[in-house]
């Protein structure tokens, strides 16, 4: 699932999915669709889901009854990116094949930080991970108070039911730390996973005020591979 770069950045169709049986040769390209009665984009000035960047993460579960107004009763749930042109905000959308979506009655379920807040302006793109503590949400944010806007830096939201979301008052990383000169001008989109020994590994992007652009990577440790170490 991508965004569309080519497509109407206020339609649907800036949202697309491929196939490939090898992660290398992608077939089946198709813009989704979305229901009319709860869209995904609306293209209505100043709704907060005016247009879209695409998708965020996706989220699959076979053997679902696919029925009823609960997002985690479906096959695919989708986190994505809602834009009214001077904000970003995450919404949540779900659907039986992938393919055809409805959005969330409760959206945006990953909202922007209050004024003065690192991400008054916007909460978005990044990774969704699910274990059995509940859905931790590693986020792009920034604001006015933040100088970046959305590329400011890398924030974590924690929710038990994958809806309602409580975010870290500070962020994780951020353009201004102190000693970071490879990711001074940008610090975002986090991708993060599990490696074979449990750590999680996120992978972002970075752009230094000599406009070099780099991938970063930060590791975080089980709790008794560091309690290990004392």
């Amino acid at each position: 699932w991508y965004w569309d770069m080519d497509a109407d950045l206020y339609s649907i169709c800036a949202m697309a999915t491929a196939k490939s049986i090898d992660g290398v040769n992608w077939e089946e390209d198709t813009t989704l669709t979305q229901s009319e009665t709860s869209p995904l984009v609306t293209g209505v000035h100043d709704d907060w889901n005016h247009g879209s960047y695409g998708p965020i993460d996706v989220i699959y579960q076979p053997g679902t009854l696919n029925m009823d107004d609960d997002p985690w009763n479906y096959s695919y749930v989708m986190f994505y990116d809602g834009k009214n042109g001077s904000n970003e905000e995450t919404g949540l959308a779900y659907s039986t094949d992938g393919k055809y979506w409805t959005a969330y009655g409760g959206n945006p379920v990953l909202c922007k930080g209050p004024t003065d807040a690192w991400d008054d302006n916007d909460a978005v793109y990044g990774t969704v991970l699910w274990d059995a503590n509940g859905f931790h949400f590693w986020y792009s944010g920034g604001g006015q108070a933040s100088d970046g806007f959305v590329y400011a830096g890398i924030g974590y939201a924690f929710s038990l039911d994958g809806l309602t979301w409580n975010k870290a008052p500070n962020p994780i990383f951020h353009i201004n730390d102190e000693g970071a000169s490879h990711r001074d001008e940008r610090t975002y989109t986090p991708s993060v996973v599990n490696d074979v020994r449990g750590r999680l590994m996120m992978y972002y992007s970075a752009k230094s005020d000599d406009g070099d652009y780099a991938i970063g990577l930060a590791v975080l440790r089980h709790r008794r591979d560091r309690d290990s170490d004392d």
